[in-house]
């Protein structure tokens, strides 16, 4: 019942800080243990990638409404500012919420001297005391 519940939530796109607000729902260690079911954890994925575009739909509408109305009153720019905001919220939401889709791409590339490869050398130094033990 509340993992179908927890379920519903994340359609919603709702977030984990807004889920831990609702009554009677377990904490997230709790839900992080539900994780190591993989059935549950595969409905959990996709109830989550369906609240991100539930809530990028919803910040859409939102946004075309404050287009809409600094379309109207061009020179106002903290109306235009808003905008802004609120689609780099948007961005932030929905790379917090669908990393896999949504989240900043990040790769490291390592060269060497020039943008040449890397040169790699093993060196093995054989230590034998004045004793010989």
């Amino acid at each position: 019942m509340q993992q179908e519940l927890y379920l519903d939530l994340l359609r919603l796109g709702k977030t984990e800080r807004d889920i831990d607000s609702v009554k009677g729902m377990p904490s997230w260690p709790t839900r992080y243990l539900w994780l190591a079911d993989k059935k549950f954890s595969t409905h959990r994925l996709e109830a989550q990638a369906q609240g991100v575009e539930l809530a990028l739909v919803s910040h859409e509408e939102r946004c075309l409404h404050v287009y809409d109305k600094a379309l109207d009153d061009a020179a106002n720019k903290p109306l235009v500012d808003l905008l802004k905001e609120m689609g780099q919220h948007a961005r932030w939401k929905a790379s917090k919420l669908n990393r896999a889709v949504y989240g900043e791409k990040v790769s490291t590339e390592l060269t060497g001297k020039d943008g040449k490869a890397i040169e790699t050398k093993a060196t093995v130094q054989i230590y034998m005391p004045s004793n010989g033990r």
